[in-house]
């Protein structure tokens, strides 16, 4: 988005039809099982998996759910 800048604390900010978002990351089932047994099998938090992985909190926990389901 392009905000333009008018003077004295203006400014303008043009019509956005639709906000672009990132695509979703796809991942292998064979490394969403990497991580979920290492949240598991070697009792690692959600929080150091994710941070070694560099992956979002929210989607290994949502493995982990899957898995114990």
């Amino acid at each position: 988005m392009c905000v333009v800048f008018l003077g004295l604390g203006e400014f303008f900010f043009p019509r956005v039809d639709r906000v672009e978002t990132m695509p979703a990351a796809r991942h292998s089932d064979e490394f969403k099982a990497q991580v979920v047994r290492e949240v598991i099998e070697k009792d690692r938090t959600i929080e150091s998996v994710t941070a070694a992985y560099d992956l979002v909190a929210q989607t290994v926990g949502n493995w982990v759910a899957r898995y114990e389901e």
